[in-house]
């Protein structure tokens, strides 16, 4: 049996052996090489739900390769699957494989030609780091119904958290080469569910936490961080649990109208006559969250004990500019913020104007026109959040200038999977 590791376990992982790699002027428009295969599914198992995503080799040696077919699940995460860990391949992973089964069908394509890889973020990341035995089981279960599917079983594993911000740069900068930039010029801030990372390219540092990877035979440098905790929804949690009910982040709610109490998440709720937000006490408690999660030991073993506010210091950071990917994107879109120089001052004015007042929560629906939605219920503290992580003192302190809010390239957003699918298709 394969052994269960990720292709790219080792941070050499991506292009020491020159995967990644469309080479460079002459040989740039040759097809892969006969060893590579054409055909890729990834499953991102993510904290928030799991998808699966088909990639095919670009015909035409682009370095981006081709997305046939993306569908998601209807899990709400690969690690809720906790509490019954031999259900994740039944409940979670043969969904989708069924989808893919019907695509490859309609394609005429052979199930034996596509390797399925399974790849779990943050959420199993913090089972792993909890209850690992949980964690193996799930994997195993998992890998089971890849094997069961007629597909070539793959890497199934956790996904570092430096892993997955390396692979969202490699598809960023691939994206951007492909449209005619210069490679390695665009640092990457990914936000999730359970993690926050960032990655750019670093070439004056020479220590830890910069890692090198090789791109069509070059050296690139750059720095890789995952920080555990600091995605929207663990740190929402977090700082529910710091101010005892976080009355200062939701705002406030009619006592006539509903909901009669928002979800902050898994048994934790604002009643919403309550709340009020406020939102230097709300930034506040997520500067203190911040703060404290960065540099939990957890997190500082990780980034060679780099805290969030620190990372500013390194090489390379001030002169790179960042694509915002991820929910944190969505954050800023949902808010009317598209890509300008003035996001910080502008995400405030959003934030005072939309979530402030005794009649807060009636402009909040104005906004979301859904009252019951999650999205809605979250978007005050999200945002909160988000400025907190972006901007903030104990954050990463980007310039506003030094931001990108529509990441995309011809319609396409970066994506850790595809940046992963590009080193199985480009060898």
């Amino acid at each position: 049996m394969r052994k269960p590791v990720v292709r790219a376990s080792l941070l050499a992982f991506i292009i020491t052996s020159a995967a990644l790699v469309a080479p460079a002027a002459a040989s740039a428009k040759q097809p892969p090489a006969a060893s590579a295969p054409a055909y890729v599914a990834v499953i991102d198992a993510g904290s928030s739900g799991s998808r699966i995503t088909l990639f095919e080799s670009d015909p035409s040696a682009n370095l981006v390769p081709v997305t046939l077919f993306s569908a998601r699940g209807k899990d709400s995460g690969i690690d809720d699957r906790v509490t019954d860990p031999e259900s994740a391949g039944e409940q979670v992973v043969a969904p989708l494989l069924e989808a893919l089964s019907t695509e490859l069908r309609t394609r005429g394509i052979d199930p034996a030609a596509v390797e399925v890889t399974l790849l779990a973020t943050a959420g199993l990341r913090m089972i792993q780091k909890e209850k690992p035995a949980a964690a193996r089981r799930i994997l195993n279960s998992a890998r089971g119904a890849i094997a069961a599917s007629g597909n070539r079983v793959g890497d199934v594993a956790v996904m570092s958290g430096t892993q997955e911000a390396a692979f969202a740069w490699v598809d960023a900068n691939a994206l951007q080469k492909d449209a005619g930039a210069a490679f390695g010029e665009t640092g990457t801030v990914e936000i999730g569910g359970a993690s926050a990372q960032i990655a750019f390219a670093s070439p004056g540092a020479t220590s830890h936490p910069t890692i090198t990877l090789r791109v069509n035979g070059r050296p690139y440098r750059i720095v890789a961080l995952s920080y555990l905790g600091l995605g929207l929804d663990a740190a929402r949690m977090s700082m529910y649990q710091a101010t005892g009910g976080a009355k200062p982040c939701y705002p406030n709610s009619l006592p006539a109208e509903e909901p009669v109490a928002f979800t902050v998440g898994p048994e934790a709720t604002v009643v919403g006559a309550s709340a009020d937000y406020r939102p230097v006490a709300c930034s506040r408690a997520y500067a203190a969250v911040v703060s404290r999660t960065g540099t939990d030991p957890f997190n500082t073993q990780q980034t060679g004990g780099l805290a969030p506010r620190d990372v500013r210091n390194l090489p390379g950071f001030a002169r790179s500019r960042f694509a915002l990917i991820g929910s944190g994107s969505y954050v800023l879109a949902d808010f009317g913020i598209s890509d300008t120089v003035d996001d910080d001052q502008l995400l405030q004015a959003a934030l005072r104007r939309t979530c402030t007042g005794p009649d807060a929560w009636s402009k909040v629906v104005t906004q979301f026109r859904d009252s019951r939605g999650a999205i809605a219920q979250t978007a005050c503290a999200n945002a909160t959040f988000l400025h907190s992580w972006l901007f903030g003192r104990q954050g990463l302190g980007i310039e506003a200038e030094q931001l990108a809010n529509d990441a995309s390239v011809k319609g396409r957003m970066p994506s850790w999977s595809r940046g992963f699918a590009l080193t199985v298709l480009a060898p």
